[in-house]
């Protein structure tokens, strides 16, 4: 039977003719019982329908009522309702009258985002009523976190398409509205799990000119996007860096600058157990007796306190911590650059002036 959900002739949803039924976990009087149910209905566009898509469907204005006064579905703002559990970030958008965008539509597909960002939400031009994130009702107050995004993505009308914009419009709309250091963790993040290609990115140079040289740098390598800004930030620092290399003995590092300093970026979620705060301070120890030094930093330096993550690596480069004498080379054997296989690793040269 397919998709086919229209009623045989005479048979309306929800008509005067055939109420609903009383109860509403169970089909109307005006609802044909191989007619799948709201909810799954619902779910089938989105998690979020319009009244007038569930008409269509053949959910007339009484069953909807019903049902969401039966808790089986909710009721986002008027005219627009939400399976349970819905997404927080698209009800609260739809809550506002728009679609995700920026950070916030990337954010739903798992990319990366600044801890504490706004709720980004793409808005047709001429739109009018936008309301509260949390109740739906009221007027958008302009203290409330919600960045508005007055697009044309939705044509010339006030209507909406609930949801995220697709992710390469939600990209272009973060280097418009982003930091390009955010910016950029944010495409390498999307990058690396893969949701759009080299080329893609390197596409949106056309779109927006200001941010070529950042799009160009990026890879897509970084397992963070706190590795993204520590990679972006220390481009001016004069020092060549490689990323995501594999140090015999060690193990795969974040980072490392000239031959011997390493630098790991640690995650909450990867490095908050005392068991794994065990392994990194074995794995440091053994880095110190092959003659490296490790430097490591978390999301808050590098986020909040720059200048202290920065003159540290400095100061250690100044010294030359980050080069070994050849005479003491105990790099005997080649390591492979994770990202760059087939070329055996070297003693890598520090350049000055990037």
């Amino acid at each position: 039977m397919g998709d086919d959900f229209s009623f045989p002739p005479g048979r309306i949803a929800d008509s005067p003719q055939f109420p609903p039924s009383s109860n509403p976990t169970r089909p109307g009087v005006g609802q044909c019982r191989w007619m799948p149910d709201i909810v799954t209905t619902i779910r089938r566009l989105g998690g979020v329908a319009s009244v007038g898509q569930l008409r269509e469907a053949g959910f007339g204005d009484q069953v909807v009522r019903a049902r969401c006064r039966a808790g089986q579905i909710q009721r986002l703002r008027r005219g627009w309702y939400a399976v349970l559990g819905v997404n927080q970030l698209v009800a609260e958008a739809t809550r506002v009258g728009g679609s995700l965008t920026c950070v916030s539509g990337c954010a739903t597909r798992g990319v990366w985002q600044p801890q504490g960002s706004a709720l980004h939400v793409s808005v047709p031009t001429h739109s009018r009523h936008l309301k509260d994130p949390v109740s739906g009702f009221g007027i958008l107050r302009s203290n409330t976190r919600v960045e508005i995004h007055w697009s044309g993505h939705h044509g010339a009308t006030t209507s909406f398409r609930p949801g995220a914009l697709p992710i390469l419009e939600c990209i272009v709309e973060v280097l418009h509205c982003q930091p390009e250091d955010l910016a950029f963790a944010v495409v390498e993040s999307a990058m690396h799990l893969g949701l759009v290609s080299v080329a893609e990115i390197r596409g949106l140079a056309r779109t927006v000119p200001s941010r070529g040289a950042m799009l160009a740098f990026a890879n897509g390598r970084a397992e963070s996007g706190t590795e993204s800004l520590f990679r972006f930030r220390t481009r001016h620092l004069g020092v060549e860096i490689d990323q995501q290399v594999e140090i015999p003995g060690v193990g795969r590092v974040d980072f490392l600058i000239g031959d011997r300093l390493i630098v790991e970026i640690d995650s909450e979620a990867h490095h908050g157990s005392s068991t794994q705060r065990r392994r990194d301070l074995e794995r440091d120890a053994i880095a110190a007796r092959l003659d490296f030094e490790t430097l490591r930093f978390d999301y808050v330096p590098v986020t909040l306190d720059w200048e202290f993550v920065a003159s540290t690596v400095e100061a250690v480069v100044a010294r030359g911590g980050h080069l070994r004498s050849q005479s003491r080379n105990l790099m005997g054997h080649p390591v492979i650059l994770a990202g760059n296989r087939g070329q055996d690793y070297q003693t890598p040269t520090l350049r000055w002036g990037r």
